[in-house]
């Protein structure tokens, strides 16, 4: 979902599988705290059978925004 926030900022959120959102995501240090747990909390939850779903978002530019809107367009209105 792309959204523009009331501050004219365009924000880019998906979910997924965390094994695509994780090769999606921007590196962060091995050492990271949070990252860790996360990870240790969804190989526990994966083990116990459950499925699991990540956030993610990121800021884009306008002509970022541009460009993925050109094509998309074009692609559905033809």
């Amino acid at each position: 979902m792309i959204l523009k926030t009331s501050d004219n900022r365009i924000v880019l959120y998906t979910k997924g599988a965390d094994s695509i959102i994780e090769k999606r995501l921007r590196k962060m240090p091995d050492n990271d705290e949070i990252k860790v747990k996360t990870w240790n909390n969804l190989e526990r939850y994966a083990s116990d059978g459950l499925r699991t779903l990540l956030l993610a978002k990121r800021e884009i530019s306008q002509k970022e925004y541009d460009r993925w809107a050109d094509s998309y367009l074009v692609f559905h209105n033809s």
